[in-house]
This record gives structure tokens, C-alpha cells and sequence, in this order.
């Protein structure tokens, strides 16, 4: 059996023979084809579905569309229904590529391949992207531009009027639309999909207003560092990062406020870290010495907010019990981290409620 395309236009063959005058027996639409399996289903035009054995005869109508069932359309109609199969061709091909390399069916990291993609996509370099099925790549999986017959099935249905051709100026117009309309609505999925893989908030809405170039004081940002940065191949990526307002900078770094969720998650992670982090071969009292002159400890006691490095700094005076601000907001100093407003597209996931475009000013 042939490769056969979502949305490819088939007819069965009746008794060994092409039956009667139409050239063709039923005729139906492919649904989706398998070709591990080397079956296809079929929706059949009297709204029936069947999925067909490898030894089923059919021959191809067209190459990834439905033909128009009536006669006459002008040449700019037919044109018109190239790019639209086109288009819908790229969006089959757009699912696709989706589904297997930011998607159920990645090998990969789904996040880092999306990011890349972006990337390529932003440079104006789609050739580049793994496996991307462009039109220039004549995949007959996905992208089978128009033959002469399909433009006169397209034109005139079954009954194509004896004599009637195309001239290598129609095919040639009708393949370059198709072709163009098939790399428009793959680039255009394949960009909205990886925009909503790669977001940190997961549905890829735009987070430009909270950009670092547009931090002032009193202005919400998201905040993170140098020690949250992943060894991901790309461009620089936190781990995590989290939702306040600037207070002020202190020794070139930032001081921001953040609510209750942000501030209890903060301590949260800091904490995981510190564990992360113990040595197995030293006793347990030993590890918590190395930890508390490596890590300090961070932790709420009720409503306050504790940040303990009197090991780590070796002065008993130096402990900080950070009470809430009159707005409900904690602010979170140094906690022997240089705090620093980043992109917030750079974080692989963001803590805190994100203000929309215009209410980025809290104070």
C-alpha cells in the first residue's frame, strides 16, 4: 500500500477493474493512516468510516484534498482550493512533527526542543529545525503538491470534459500555492505549539511587559539567579522564578517584596537544595554544621520570616526575623543570594500571580 496523507481523496477499485465511467468505485477521504500497521482509516462519502487491510485495492484521487463535486469553478477557485489543501496539509504535518518532538511521542526534552525550534524559527532558519517537514523536503508523507489531473478534478469533478488540460503556467502557479500555503500553516502551528511548550505559565501568553529592561522600583518582575541557571544547551535558562515588586538595589542586586505563597515557596526551595546537598559520609549533626556554614537556614517561625546564617558568617548577631510589610508582602533580602530581575521566558516555571499588561505598577 501506498503512503497516504490525512485528508488524501481515494476511491476503491470494484471487481479487479476501474469501474464504470466515473474511473473509480466509492469514494471517501483518509482519516489517518498507519504505516507500521499498513492500514488506513477511511471516512466514506455516505458518512460511513472503515479501517482497510493492507491487500484493500484504491487508487488516489488527488494528493491531500478533498475535489470539488460539482463542474465549472474558474481557475482562481481552483487556485484557491490548491493553497486551502495546501494549508490544511501543513497542518497535518505541523501535528505531527508536534506530536513527536514536543510532544506525547518525544524521545527528548520536549521544553529544550521547543526553545530550539524557536530560536531556529526567530532567526528565520526553519531548515534548521530537526525533522521539520517542509515543503521543500517533497515528503509525501505530508506534502504532495497538485498533478494536472488533480487541477482538472478540482475544476470539473468526475467529469472532466474530453479534451479539456492544463498548461505548465497553471501547474506550475498552482504548486507554488500550494507549497507556499503548506509552509505558511506548518510554521504557524509549529511556532503557537512551541510557544505554549516552552512558556513557563504553560499557555504561552505574552510576558514582555514583565521584561527585566522595564524594572523600576515599585514595578512587579520575576525575580531568580545565578544558582537557579540549568545546563541546558541553548541560551540561558532558570529553574525557577518568582513573582514580586523591586523595593530597592542593594550592591548592584535587587530587593523585591513578594506575597505569602511566593515567600513559603522560596523557603521551600531553598530548603530542598540545602538536602539535596548533604554529604552521606559525614553524621547526621556533621552534615547539618556543613550545611548551616554552606546554606545558613531560611524558615518561617508563625508569620516571620526567619533567615539564620550566624554559622555561615560565624557572628552570632547574624540573624533576620522579617516580619510582613503593610501590604501583606514579605521582602526578601539577600538570604546570601544575589537576587536579579530576569526574563520571565527564560524561566522553565514561575511562582507567583503574573499582573497583566497595564497593572504592572504596584506602588
Amino acid at each position: 500500500m501506498k503512503p497516504f496523507a490525512t485528508g488524501q481523496r481515494v476511491a476503491a477499485v470494484i471487481d479487479g477493474d476501474i469501474a464504470s465511467a466515473f474511473g473509480h468505485g466509492p469514494q471517501g477521504t483518509v482519516d489517518s493512516y498507519d504505516p507500521e500497521q499498513q492500514s488506513l482509516v477511511v471516512n466514506w462519502d455516505d458518512g460511513t468510516q472503515q479501517r482497510l487491510p493492507a491487500q484493500t485495492r484504491l487508487i488516489r484521487l488527488t494528493s491531500s484534498w478533498t475535489p470539488a463535486a460539482g463542474t465549472g469553478l474558474s481557475w482562481q477557485q481552483t487556485l484557491e482550493a490548491a493553497r486551502a489543501a495546501g494549508g490544511r496539509a501543513g497542518r497535518h504535518a505541523a501535528d505531527w512533527w508536534c506530536r513527536h518532538h514536543i510532544g506525547a511521542d518525544a524521545t527528548g526534552n520536549p521544553k529544550a526542543a521547543a526553545r530550539n525550534a524557536l530560536l531556529d524559527l526567530a532567526e528565520d532558519c526553519p531548515e534548521m529545525i530537526d525533522g521539520l517537514p517542509l515543503s521543500a523536503s517533497r515528503d509525501e508523507q505530508f506534502a504532495e503538491p497538485p498533478t494536472e489531473a488533480d487541477l482538472l478534478a478540482l475544476r470539473h469533478g468526475a467529469a472532466v470534459p474530453s479534451g479539456e488540460t492544463v498548461t505548465a503556467e497553471q501547474l506550475e502557479q498552482a504548486v507554488d500555492g500550494y507549497t507556499w500555503a503548506f509552509d505558511v500553516a506548518l510554521l504557524v502551528h509549529v511556532t503557537d505549539q512551541c510557544l505554549l511548550v516552552a512558556s513557563p505559565t504553560g499557555d504561552g501568553r505574552d510576558l514582555s511587559h514583565l521584561h527585566p529592561d522595564r524594572s523600576r522600583v515599585g514595578r512587579y518582575a520575576v525575580f531568580s539567579g545565578e544558582w537557579y541557571l540549568t545546563d541546558d544547551e541553548g541560551p540561558d535558562r532558570y529553574r525557577v522564578g518568582y513573582v514580586g515588586v523591586l523595593e530597592r538595589a542593594w550592591n548592584g542586586w535587587a530587593v523585591f517584596a513578594c506575597d505569602r505563597t511566593v515567600a513559603e515557596q522560596i523557603v521551600a526551595d531553598r530548603a530542598a537544595d540545602r538536602e539535596a546537598d548533604r554529604d552521606s559520609g559525614l553524621s547526621p549533626a556533621e552534615q547539618d554544621r556543613e550545611l548551616d556554614q554552606r546554606w545558613g537556614r531560611t524558615y518561617f517561625d508563625g508569620d516571620v520570616l526567619v533567615v539564620d546564617q550566624r554559622i555561615m558568617q560565624g557572628d552570632p548577631e547574624a540573624i533576620e526575623r522579617v516580619t510582613a510589610r503593610p501590604d501583606g508582602r514579605w521582602s526578601v533580602r539577600s538570604m546570601n543570594l544575589c537576587w536579579d530581575a530576569v526574563d520571565p521566558a527564560c524561566c522553565d516555571r514561575i511562582i507567583g500571580d503574573l499582573p497583566a499588561s497595564g497593572r504592572e505598577q504596584a506602588w
